[in-house]
């Protein structure tokens, strides 16, 4: 991928067209519009062959002044890293294993037939119960969650480690958060900082009382403060000085008219 300002970028990904994407629109944000994009076919050696492009480009040019995790490069012209990289062997893509998807039932069904419907639920595979009128629910087996959520917590207590261990380490986990999240380079540097530490805390807190939702409710927040930075006209309404003038009480909304009205105080 090369950029406006003249620096290359190297990487592989799952989701490429989301990480294109994802570079285009911070891009456009920084003045640094994505000029060139090649994209090798899906196959099995994305791992060795980015590595084989990370050394043919430290070979021929020179990591870009700030570049994250050695996958910027300066004084590169695009095309001669395309070629290698069309040089390379592209194996058949070896398919992603998947979890067996739950099986569908009806709200009503477990009402009518529970004893039924719960011997439906194999371990490893639970229920989704389908509502009308809410939330779909989810019906499974105790000890796959509790396995589940042990083997989350034991993953961010290694990852906290190693963020802890060195600089080396802690730049490791940034790199798989931004992996994990593309649109967290939308964020700067110290709030991307913030944002994996606070995952990392409150998903560990979370897992030990048996809970997700804390680290549910971390990415969606952080999401929207990176929808913030990604949009330069909404960031300079929320950050700019809007003076101490007082504005008065807050109106609420008037329950079943869409209408504001003065509250009490």
């Amino acid at each position: 991928m090369a950029f406006a300002s003249g620096v290359l970028k190297v990487g592989h990904a799952l989701d490429v067209d989301a990480r294109v994407q994802s570079h285009v629109k911070v891009g456009a944000v920084h003045g640094n519009a994505v000029v060139d994009v090649w994209v090798s076919p899906p196959h099995a050696h994305s791992a060795s062959n980015e590595r084989l492009v990370l050394d043919f480009c430290l070979g021929r040019g020179e990591l870009a002044s700030g570049g994250r995790r050695g996958e910027y490069f300066a004084g590169i012209p695009f095309e001669a890293a395309k070629e290698f990289a069309e040089s390379l062997s592209y194996g058949v893509a070896t398919p992603v294993a998947t979890s067996t998807p739950p099986i569908e039932v009806s709200f009503s069904e477990l009402l009518q037939k529970p004893r039924e419907t719960a011997a439906k639920v194999k371990a490893g595979r639970g229920l989704k119960i389908k509502r009308r009128d809410g939330e779909d629910l989810h019906l499974g087996v105790a000890a796959d969650r509790d396995a589940s959520l042990e083997l989350v917590r034991a993953l961010i207590l290694m990852m906290s480690r190693i963020t802890e261990r060195s600089p080396e380490g802690s730049a490791a986990v940034q790199d798989a958060a931004l992996r994990a999240f593309p649109w967290a380079q939308a964020l700067p540097l110290t709030a991307r900082q913030e944002f994996v530490g606070e995952l990392l805390s409150l998903t560990e807190a979370g897992a030990s009382l048996g809970l997700l939702e804390p680290s549910a409710a971390v990415i969606a927040a952080w999401r929207s403060t990176a929808q913030v930075y990604a949009d330069p006209e909404l960031l300079a309404t929320l950050t700019s000085d809007h003076g101490d003038d007082d504005h008065g009480d807050a109106l609420e909304p008037q329950a079943g008219t869409g209408h504001p009205r003065q509250t009490d105080r």
